[in-house]
């Protein structure tokens, strides 16, 4: 008999079939443990089923608002609810097609094994979107959710049974509860709105974007409120929503309208339909009028530049979502630089205005590329101090992903993430022993077993010693570093080029689906020998260059292809020329 394991929950000896490397413990990736292929290795198969979640929630967003406004019996409008919505619903619906998929494809020869008495170690749904997410890596939860589909789908099992794992409920916040309903009544919040609404409206407003404090020290003023709207305020109002009364019947008011849903008809929707009602987060049924009712709002703009880092703070979403309803004008400033994907979350649906790139697109009519990027305001004056003589280290910069698939990104999944565990290491071998000495690897500082992810450093052990991990701040890092090798073509990639040190990009390119505008950049790139899709070529060219790196990286074709990406990417010399103007441009 062929058993397959669905998480490591369930620890035994005997020679088990594994669902995905998910399932698979730290110190036996590189062992020869039986797993099933990654499903969207295939890139046919992914690109289906990623037009087929991408349509799917557009279907829902289209239609489960109104189901959402009689469960309140509010009238808010779609554009309101779309942008609420629509972040957690594609990471929601993507990670459970993706599990109904993997599940769907084993052949009838195999028996799963599934968790006896799991239902008891599930946690009610979060408020907060990446809690959410934070719970997708959740092994019970993904246990639960893998058994409920392999039951779903007729599938051959058999149970086992696992410890169990309480959760216990914190009488400590029903007393806070009662007391902030009581010190803050609504009334109090929609006075303290009142008083904000005569103020005069401003012309421009930051919520949540990517700008830091050397933005923010650079343009005071003229930010201020922004600033501590975002460090202050915003922290006060998800604490007093975070105990205030929850409206414990609308989940119930809500499964009543949406259970009797048409537009959800296949076996997966059908199951899909289900799990909404029992997990959509508290903020959009439970929570939903404390976040439209007591909570301060920010004040009146006619434009407001956000990102995606406000899905990570409620109140600011709703008040986003609430401003766009009386006509505020809102730009999506996009996360990171480098090489824009295929498609982002805005394909979703065009629920902003425009979006501002730190990448310049070409035809594309509702993108400008951004004149102020962050990271010229942390390194001063785009170039560090670089010294052949002071900084002699190889700085290797590790990336991550979650352990569990929580999208359908056109960039790689965490199994796929993983290749760059094995890039490394061929690409360590390579490098001269006197190179070798000098190596230092930083892990990401998110991606790691505190949040529910793979634990890296377990990894990296099989490649370098434990003293070579560092974990400090990369500007402190920069400062002693004679070469920086990056592992993945994100926001790092274009921060490291950004410092003037010499830099080298690996990672398996063909992993990746890129934008059209990325594309003859990136060939640049590849031929003058900064960015690497083989690990042990990248070596010899480490190799080659040691002595005097600054020979290659500032000689006249290296130079040319450099300026290029770093004003494709983040806009160089408008950035530059924009932090010594006194007025700010920021599109």
């Amino acid at each position: 008999m062929k058993y397959i394991l669905t998480t490591n929950l369930i620890s035994t000896n005997n020679k088990f079939y594994y669902l995905g490397k998910w399932a698979v413990k730290e110190e036996y990736f590189f062992s020869n443990k039986k797993i099933f292929d990654f499903i969207w290795d295939d890139k046919k198969v992914f690109l289906q089923d990623s037009y087929y979640i991408r349509s799917l929630c557009l279907r829902i967003l289209n239609n489960i608002y109104r189901y959402l406004n009689k469960a309140h019996n509010v009238k808010y409008s779609k554009k309101f609810w779309k942008q609420i919505l629509f972040l957690w619903l594609y990471h929601y619906v993507s990670s459970l097609y993706f599990r109904w998929r993997t599940v769907s494809e084993v052949d009838k020869e195999y028996t799963f094994i599934i968790a006896k008495n799991i239902h008891q170690n599930i946690l009610l749904p979060e408020d907060n979107t990446q809690s959410f997410i934070k719970k997708i890596q959740d092994e019970f939860w993904n246990q639960k959710l893998i058994d409920d589909i392999i039951i779903t789908l007729n599938k051959k099992y058999i149970y086992k049974k696992i410890n169990k794992k309480y959760v216990k409920e914190n009488n400590y916040s029903k007393l806070l509860n009662s007391l902030i309903v009581f010190i803050f009544p609504t009334i109090l919040f929609n006075f303290i709105n009142y008083l904000i609404k005569l103020l005069p409206k401003k012309k421009i407003q930051l919520i949540d974007t990517c700008y830091n404090k050397y933005f923010f020290i650079k343009f005071f003023p003229k930010f201020f409120y922004d600033f501590i709207n975002e460090k202050l305020i915003s922290k006060i109002n998800n604490f007093l929503i975070k105990y205030s009364k929850e409206d414990i019947t609308a989940r119930y008011r809500f499964s009543k309208f949406f259970e009797k849903n048409k537009f959800l008809t296949t076996e997966f929707e059908k199951f899909l339909t289900k799990r909404i009602i029992e997990e959509i987060p508290k903020s959009f049924l439970e929570n939903f009028k404390n976040f439209t009712n007591r909570f301060i709002q920010t004040r009146r703009s006619k434009i407001i530049i956000t990102s995606y880092g406000l899905y990570d703070d409620n109140c600011n979403k709703f008040d986003i979502a609430l401003k766009q309803d009386n006509k505020s004008a809102i730009y999506l400033l996009e996360h990171g630089g480098s090489f824009p994907y295929l498609k982002d979350y805005l394909d979703l649906d065009k629920i902003y205005l425009k979006k501002i790139s730190w990448f310049k697109h070409g035809k594309e009519k509702n993108v400008v590329q951004c004149k102020l990027n962050p990271i010229f305001f942390k390194y001063n004056n785009n170039y560090l101090n670089y010294s052949k003589y002071k900084n002699n280290n190889l700085l290797i910069i590790g990336g991550g992903h979650p352990k569990w698939v929580y999208g359908c990104p056109y960039g790689t999944q965490a199994t796929q993430r993983l290749e760059q565990v094995v890039f490394l290491k061929n690409f360590v071998k390579e490098l001269k022993n006197g190179i070798k000495e000098k190596l230092f690897l930083k892990p990401h500082h998110f991606f790691n077993k505190k949040h529910g992810g793979i634990d890296y450093n377990k990894l990296y052990a099989n490649i370098i010693s434990k003293e070579k991990l560092v974990n400090n701040k990369l500007h402190m890092l920069f400062n002693s570093t004679k070469i920086i090798v990056c592992t993945y073509p994100e926001t790092t990639f274009s921060e490291s080029m950004a410092t003037g040190i010499p830099t080298v990009l690996v990672f398996n390119k063909s992993r990746f689906f890129f934008h059209k505008d990325s594309e003859e950049i990136l060939n640049d790139l590849i031929n003058c020998k900064i960015v690497f899709t083989n690990p042990k070529i990248a070596a010899k060219h480490i190799n080659s260059i040691w002595d005097d790196p600054l020979n290659w990286f500032h000689s006249v074709k290296v130079k040319k292809v450099r300026d290029t990406f770093l004003n494709l990417a983040l806009n160089k010399d408008v950035s530059m020329s924009n932090i010594k103007n006194k007025y700010l441009n920021i599109f």
